[in-house]
């Protein structure tokens, strides 16, 4: 084994992490080598001091963990949003389409879509929705 070789495995050869036949190989060199053998040494003191150091405490995680709770929360909060502003605008859409077909059908003065799209149209169409309570489906058909 090589003094290079020895240097690229010192680490994994102090975690215990190499074959048992890489380490025997690491451990032999050492022995004929003092230049890889202070090497393994001084790392070997270096990982003792850097593990008894104790870990710092972060004030600032609890504060991350708080405002992760809180992101998520709008974003949950603006989905619904969302979905409530979708959910409208297609009963915008479908009063307007029952609106139109409400005009036409009763041959009224909106013969044309622009005409039946009139806020007089949808507001007619909201008031027999909201007087009859039912509004047959089938009217909604395209003639």
């Amino acid at each position: 084994m090589t003094c290079e070789q020895v240097e690229q495995l010192a680490a994994d050869y102090l975690d215990g992490a190499l074959p048992q036949r890489t380490a025997a190989e690491v451990q032999a060199h050492t022995r004929d080598c003092q230049r890889c053998r202070l090497l393994i040494q001084e790392l070997r003191a270096t990982v003792q001091v850097c593990r008894s150091v104790p870990s710092p405490e972060f004030p600032e995680t609890e504060w991350l963990l708080r405002r992760g709770q809180t992101v998520r929360a709008a974003v949950r909060s603006f989905r619904i949003r969302s979905f409530a502003a979708t959910l409208a605008s297609a009963a915008v859409i479908v009063v307007g389409i029952i609106g139109a077909r409400t005009a036409m059908d009763r041959g009224g003065p909106a013969a044309t879509w622009e005409a039946a799209l009139s806020p007089d149209a949808i507001v007619e169409a909201v008031d027999y929705l909201s007087s009859d309570g039912e509004f047959p489906l089938s009217r909604l058909a395209h003639p």
